[in-house]
């Protein structure tokens, strides 16, 4: 068995099996005009060989051998053309699909390290946001994913996803602002316990963890799965 040691190699032993499957078809597209002339010439075996039948068989075949086989180059050649345009737009919309994945996970970083200020159904501490959340780097984050134009990533499920991962961060922004006020003693004119306030952030953070799941689904790459240590937080 040979083992081929580098992608040259490869594309070296791909070309020479092709070539040779054009000599063998060139080959036999001499060998099949020989013998249909030959048959055309003798009226099928049933008259002496006759030089003059044989040259306008071969001619008539020959004729309409490059009429096909015009067909076929221009069929071979269209299709390489529509595939190679293919991987041109695939390759785009690969790089478009990552630089997607790299406008989310920095919005969902900030998220999911603010989840733990939501767990439980005890009443919101004076520590229960510190070092966790920055506005300015959210709104910043939100601003970067609001600017992906959809209608060229050419995928409804991922389309989806951002907008649901957008609506439902900036729905968790506002209760990140109740629950700093309520971690502060400040008034907030919400009738509603700390519990309720929790209870209805980790159903947006569980809409944004789907929504950020289907996205990953579709651009690939590492997701993001925990928190970061209070030591890590860089905004």
């Amino acid at each position: 068995m040979t083992v081929l040691s580098s992608p040259r190699e490869c594309i070296a032993e791909t070309l020479e099996v092709k070539n040779w499957r054009s000599v063998l078809g060139m080959l036999g597209g001499i060998i099949a005009v020989v013998i249909v002339s030959a048959y055309g010439a003798t009226s099928l075996g049933k008259k002496p060989y006759d030089p003059s039948l044989m040259a306008s068989w071969v001619q008539a075949v020959g004729s309409i051998a490059t009429i096909l086989g015009a067909i076929f180059v221009g069929r071979t050649q269209s299709e390489a053309q529509h595939k190679s345009a293919l991987e041109v737009q695939h390759a785009a919309l690969r790089r478009r699909w990552a630089t997607v994945k790299a406008l989310l996970d920095p919005l969902y970083q900030q998220c999911i390290d603010i989840e733990n200020a939501f767990d439980g159904d005890h009443d919101f501490g004076n520590l229960s946001f510190a070092l966790r959340y920055d506005s300015t780097a959210f709104e910043e984050a939100l601003d970067r994913l609001r600017s992906i134009p959809l209608f060229e990533l050419d995928s409804d499920v991922l389309v989806t996803s951002i907008i649901g991962v957008g609506d439902s961060a900036r729905s968790l922004k506002m209760w990140i602002v109740e629950g700093q006020r309520r971690a502060l003693g400040k008034p907030t004119g919400l009738d509603a316990s700390d519990a309720q306030v929790k209870d209805v952030a980790r159903d947006q953070l569980a809409r944004i963890k789907k929504h950020y799941a289907a996205a990953v689904m579709v651009v690939g790459g590492k997701p993001i799965t925990a928190p970061r240590p209070l030591w890590q937080y860089a905004p």
